[in-house]
This record gives structure tokens, C-alpha cells and sequence, in this order.
């Protein structure tokens, strides 16, 4: 059981935490409320058994109702007008002296009927009175056996309005007939006959799902993947009645096109989303097509929230102070050699034996003081056997896997160090990088996984650590973005690490790999890895918060827009995927209070000719780069790391994220776009401030107060256009 014990009570699951000492521990700490979980299903659209395959956390799997046409109506009680009528006494009457079973005629089944005979050489004939709810009737079904009956369509003064003849016997037919103001159906013929069975709609093809609350819930933001054949709509609606499952109001229309799990917030005018109070049920409508046979809708899943959605509203408050300045704050993710082929006396390349300050990693270290590297654990060692001598490395020798590397030069040359400096970092992160693959498969890693990575994590402290080692580097994290092993494989490789870290140099700070909070279970991305493989609470255990210093988060701002294509927002977007932090600082506060959260990754691809969806233009870039740090200070993350320091060759998603552009590799210069200047300028006007107040936070305007230690205060902000 995860975090607690688990009693069966009445068919539910209730999760009953055990504190004995100490700090209690819940995996689930970040998540919020989705009151689809405890909800009832109903549905009269068949599918029954499946209705809680919209709630089971598979993106795959779905309700399927059994189908309008050409039968499905006739047993759904909300739309077949004529369903049961004939057991009301009085209703339906016939020529037969007995209309006993004349109630077969709309009983929701063909295979029963009533069969009305001539008498005395008149026509046989059936009457059905119709509810007076009944004010216009769009389409008939029916199934006669014998004979050649005639439908009419009589109004309050038994006058007719429509005549249809029944040609087919047998064969259940359809019919549109757009009718208005019908009181009676008349039915006869000249000869006797069977009715199998008789049902009316008044609408469109319809099938719906209810759900019903326990208790009236604050309804703000729906998420659903309702994936259908185009010709099918979906809208949603919902009931603020305790008495009635029948007074409903429009909430939204969903989108029955894509096949993405999309955001459907209330009232969302691009700036804010509001809560409609005291709901009970909500009612999910799919409209179908009238000439459209055995089409099953479905809807794959659906979660519901109040007005902040799944990731809730800020984790601090508007009087939350940011405990570091705004330059302490920011980080750049850089790489090995910064675009260039390494830095002299130790690299590869002596042609950069004059290299100027300000370019390689001084074009960036005047940001920022901090700097992350994607660290390459197959650089050091080449299986989880290998042993990294990294002494030797320093004196010339290469690591164990790599001939010509020297760690040692290359950070030295991102720091103030001798006399071989080319940046101004004072502070820097490394990222291990390993996926589950050749050669740091999960195959390859013998017997004891734990004890090859503390030896290899313990190595690494011995030498880099910034009170046992060099002090070259300051934080280790257990892999960037290894969600690809099985979590119970990556938490023995965490345990490892951070085990050896902490043995050997307790000074240097220990990260997970980065992780979300805000869902436990399905697909979230497109990017191949299924979203759950990043939930916090499968791969930190609760013995391991004690050995962390803090966790770990990737977050990016996006948003699928109404046709379910994912574009990249701004960071004060009220649905933005960005919003993730706020679960990650929740998990934090419940599970290792006081200890930070990094935000590794962050940042927009920036580009005037990306034709990806997610890009936004250089101006856009450069904008949401100011406005995405001022909110993510003021959300209470204690790192923001960058991604990326420069554009990448070869186009693609991630291609544009630098804050310069690349020219020509070989001599180790970048352009600086439009972002660049705008951080860098950012920097020299705040760099020196610390949040200090929420002034203004409306969903459309954005007013802050930044506060130098000193006292110093200066009041900025934004308006949304």
C-alpha cells in the first residue's frame, strides 16, 4: 500500500495514513481533487458495463454506448418518446375487442407484439394517445408483420397532418418525418397485422452520460478525450438540482475531433476561468447524424475539477517573499564545450587559446551565476561496471570511456578558475544523463544496481564535490530524464547515488531525475513516454526524501486550443501545462517541507519560421521569457534553469529554445536573439530584487512588488491583450 494502509469499506478503498514518529508521507500530495472518482454513472445509451472506463485512468480504453441506429433509440428512455407509453391505461386502444397486450407495441423490443384483426369487414386499427410533453416528432421507427398499414398523424382536432405508407413488412424502418403539434398517432390498414413495435424521437440522434456528485461540487474545468467520427458533436452541460437530473445548463462543447486529453475550463476568455457553485451532476451529450447506422460513440476519459483544474491555484499566497534575488534564481542548461569543441588547455581544440570573454559559456554566465550540464554518464564509463578514474582524467588521461575528456577543463573554463576562464559561473548543476538502453539497460546492471551506482556516485563526489573534491559542482542529479526504466529499477538506482553522494561529500546537493505531481497515471505528451513514468510519487520513496536535497521538475507551457492542437502559451495563461509547478511545491511541502524545488527546464521555442505547433514567434519568446520568470518566482521555486543556452542545428521542436542563435560552430559564436536581450535586460533592472508582493493577479492583469534587501522596493507589470 502507498502511504498508508488500505480497509475495505462497502466496496470503496479508504486510505487511512499511518503516522506513528515523524513526518508523515503521501505519495499523492500533489494531486487535486477530481470528483469523477467518487461520482455515479448512469447512462441509457447501453454500454453499461464499460462506463467506468471513462474514469479508469487509460487513455485507450472507453465507454461505448450501443448505438442510435438503427435500433439503439428504441430502449433509451430519453430519447424514444413512445417508450412504455402503452402501459399508461387509456394511451393506446385498438379494434381488437382485447387490448390486453396491446403495452408489446412499445415496449423497447421488436421480438414481442400485438396483432389487430378486421372486424366485420372494417379496417383493423390501433390509436396511441401521445404524452402531452410531445409538442414536434423529427423521426419513426417501426416494424409491422403482415399486412399494409398506414401511419397518420392527427392533431387536437383529429385532423391529418402526415400520411405515411408502410410498404416493408418485417424489416424495421426508419423514418424522418419533421412533424409538429401531433396529438394521436392512427394506425390501419384493410387487412389484420402485427406491430412489433413503434418509437418517435423529437431530436437528433442523441446518447448521453450522467454524473452524478455525493455531495454539490465547485465546477470550473473539465478535462476529456472525447475522440469520435467527425459527424458526431459532444456538448456538456450540468445541474445545479438535488430533486432533478433533468434541469441542465450549457457548460461547454466538447471536441469530438481530436483524440487529445483537452482542457475544457469554464468561462475561459483566454484570462481567467470562474466556479459555478452548488453542482450536483453534469450531463455529457453526443449528438449523432440521421443517416449514420451502427455508430457507437465514445467518450475515453474524463476528470473534473473546480475552476483551477488539475493543478490547482498558487501554492503561496500574495504575501509570499522569494527568499533569492532574481539572479540567484535564474539558471542557463548548458552543454559540454558550449557549442564550441571544447576549451584550451584541455580540450580538443587549441584554437581557443584566445578566445575572447563573452563568448562560449561567458556569453551567458553575465545572466546568471548558475549553470546546469546534461553530464553524459556514458562519457565516464562505458557499462555500470566500469570504475571512472577521475584523478587521471585530470593529469591527461581521459576517462575511462572517453580518451580526451577532461571534466576538470571544461568546468574550470565555465567557472572563475586559474587562468583559463571563460565564463562567470560560480554555481554548477550536473544532470547524469542514462536512459534505459545500451549500455545502461536495465540487463547490464548485473546483480546490484545499488552498489555500481554508489561507486560510481561516491567517485564523483570524491572528486567534483565542493568540500571533498574540487568543488567544481555543486548539485548531482540522478539522471535528467530516465523515465524510460521501471521506477522500481530507477528508485534503486536513486537509493545508489545519492547514497554514495551523501557518504562521501554530504555538501554536494542530491536531486531526483526530473518528475510531475499532478497525474498518477495516463499519457499527458506526445512524445512517446507515457506521462505517468514521470509521477514523483513511483519513483521517490519515502527513505529517500531524508538523502534529497530537493526535487526536480520540467515544465513547459502549452495548451491544446479548440481544434486540440497543443501551442505554445504564455506563462500567465490560466490553462498552461506551466501550472505543473504548483503541484510539485504542494508534493514538497507535505513530504520534505523546507527543502527547494528546482525547475530544470523551462522556456519557449522561439522562431519567425518554426512550423511547429508549439513554437511562438521571437517577439512572443522574448516576451513570455520576462513574464515566465516573473510568475515563476512568485510561485515560490527556489531554481529556474533555461532550456537551452542556443538554438540547435537540424531544426525540430527544441530546436529554437536558445537564447542565441548559432552561426558558425567553428568558431564558437552565437547571435543573440531577441530573448537573450530581453532576460538579460530583465536581469539588470531586477537582478537584485527578490519577490516580495502580489499586487495585481486577476487572470488578465499582472502587478507585482520586488524588494531589494536593502529595502529598496520597485512595483511592475503586465496587462494580457
Amino acid at each position: 500500500m502507498r502511504g498508508g494502509a488500505a480497509v475495505a469499506l462497502f466496496g470503496w478503498v479508504l486510505l487511512v495514513v499511518l503516522c506513528t514518529t515523524g513526518l508523515c508521507f503521501d505519495p499523492d500530495a500533489g494531486l487535486r481533487t477530481n470528483y469523477i472518482v467518487n461520482a455515479t454513472l448512469t447512462t441509457t445509451a447501453g454500454g453499461v458495463s464499460t462506463l467506468n472506463q471513462m474514469r479508469d485512468g487509460n487513455l485507450s480504453t472507453y465507454w461505448a454506448s450501443s448505438g442510435c441506429l438503427p435500433m439503439g433509440y428504441v430502449t433509451n428512455s430519453e430519447a424514444n418518446l413512445l417508450l412504455n407509453v402503452c402501459r399508461t391505461a387509456g394511451a393506446c386502444n385498438s379494434t381488437n375487442s382485447n387490448s390486453d397486450q396491446i403495452s408489446s407495441i412499445t415496449d423497447g423490443t421488436a421480438d414481442t407484439g400485438y396483432q389487430v384483426n378486421t372486424v366485420q369487414n372494417s379496417n383493423s386499427t390501433i390509436f396511441i394517445q401521445l404524452p402531452s410533453s410531445v409538442t414536434y416528432i423529427r423521426r419513426i421507427g417501426f416494424r409491422f408483420n403482415g399486412g399494409s398499414p398506414t401511419i397518420q398523424f392527427l392533431n387536437s382536432n383529429a385532423q391529418i397532418t402526415y400520411t405515411l405508407n408502410v410498404n416493408t413488412n418485417y424489416q424495421w424502418i426508419n423514418s424522418l418525418v419533421n412533424q409538429s403539434n401531433v396529438v394521436t398517432l392512427k394506425i390501419t390498414s384493410t387487412s389484420s397485422f402485427i406491430l412489433q413495435e413503434i418509437a418517435l424521437m423529437s431530436q437528433q440522434c442523441f446518447e448521453t452520460v450522467h454524473i452524478s456528485f455525493p455531495a454539490p461540487i465547485s465546477l470550473g474545468w473539465i478535462q476529456a478525450k472525447l475522440g469520435n467520427p467527425t459527424s458526431v458533436s459532444a456538448s456538456l452541460y450540468y445541474s445545479q438540482s438535488t430533486s432533478s437530473n433533468t434541469n441542465f445548463t450549457f457548460f461547454a462543447n466538447g471536441n469530438t475531433s481530436s483524440y487529445e486529453f483537452l482542457d475544457i475550463p469554464f468561462n475561459n476568455d483566454n484570462f481567467n476561468t470562474i466556479n459555478i457553485q452548488n453542482v450536483s451532476s453534469v450531463l455529457v451529450k453526443f449528438t449523432e447524424p440521421d443517416d449514420v447506422e451502427y455508430l457507437h460513440v465514445q467518450l475515453f476519459e474524463m476528470r473534473i475539477f473546480d475552476m483551477y483544474g488539475p493543478y490547482g491555484p498558487p501554492a503561496r499566497d500574495f504575501n509570499f517573499v522569494q527568499n533569492q534575488t532574481f539572479k540567484q534564481l535564474l539558471a542557463i542548461n548548458g552543454i559540454w564545450g558550449w557549442g564550441s569543441n571544447g576549451f584550451y588547455p584541455y580540450g580538443r581544440n587549441q584554437s581557443f587559446l584566445n578566445q575572447p570573454f563573452g563568448d562560449g559559456p561567458g556569453l551567458y554566465s553575465v545572466l546568471t551565476n548558475t549553470a546546469r550540464n546534461y553530464h553524459n554518464l556514458d562519457w565516464d564509463i562505458s557499462t555500470p561496471q566500469s570504475i571512472v578514474n577521475y584523478t587521471a582524467m585530470a593529469l591527461g588521461a581521459g576517462t575511462q570511456s572517453t580518451w580526451w575528456l577532461n571534466w576538470d577543463a571544461e568546468y574550470s573554463s565555465w567557472k572563475q578558475y586559474q587562468n583559463y576562464s571563460l565564463g562567470n559561473f560560480t554555481t554548477i548543476l550536473a544532470s547524469i544523463q542514462f536512459t534505459n538502453s545500451a549500455p545502461f539497460a536495465v540487463s547490464n546492471w548485473g546483480s546490484n544496481p545499488a552498489a555500481l551506482a554508489y561507486q560510481y556516485a561516491k567517485n564523483f563526489a570524491a572528486h567534483f564535490g565542493p568540500t571533498q573534491g574540487n568543488g567544481l559542482i555543486t548539485a548531482f542529479e540522478v539522471g535528467n530524464e530516465p523515465w524510460d526504466f521501471p521506477a522500481s529499477f530507477y528508485t534503486t538506482l536513486l537509493s545508489g547515488m545519492i547514497s554514495g553522494i551523501s557518504d562521501t561529500d554530504p555538501n554536494m546537493l542530491r536531486f531526483p531525475c526530473a518528475l510531475q505531481a499532478d497525474s498518477p497515471d495516463f499519457p499527458r505528451e506526445g512524445d512517446g513516454v507515457l506521462y505517468n513514468a514521470k509521477y514523483i510519487g513511483y519513483r521517490v520513496l519515502q527513505n529517500q526524501t531524508s538523502l534529497l536535497s530537493g526535487i526536480n521538475h520540467h515544465s513547459y507551457s502549452y495548451a491544446f486550443d479548440t481544434s486540440g492542437i497543443m501551442r505554445g502559451v504564455p506563462p500567465d495563461s490560466t490553462v498552461t501545462t506551466q501550472h505543473s509547478v504548483r503541484n510539485m511545491i504542494r508534493w514538497r511541502d507535505a513530504n520534505m517541507p523546507g527543502k527547494p524545488v528546482y525547475l530544470t527546464e523551462f522556456g519557449w521555442d522561439g522562431s519567425d519560421d518554426c512550423t511547429d505547433s508549439r513554437c511562438v514567434t521571437l517577439q512572443q519568446q522574448a516576451a513570455y521569457a520576462v513574464r515566465g520568470i516573473l510568475t515563476l518566482a512568485r510561485e515560490g521555486l527556489d531554481r529556474l534553469v533555461w532550456y537551452f543556452y542556443s538554438d540547435l542545428e537540424g531544426g525540430g521542436y527544441f530546436a529554437n529554445s536558445g537564447l542565441t542563435t548559432y552561426s558558425d560552430k567553428s568558431i564558437a559564436k552565437n547571435y543573440k536573439k531577441p530573448v537573450y536581450y530581453a532576460v538579460n535586460n530583465l536581469i539588470d533592472v531586477l537582478g537584485d530584487y527578490k519577490h516580495y508582493k502580489v499586487i495585481v493577479e486577476d487572470g488578465k492583469q499582472f502587478v507585482y512588488m520586488w524588494r531589494k534587501d536593502s529595502g529598496e522596493t520597485m512595483i511592475g507589470g503586465w496587462r494580457n491583450a
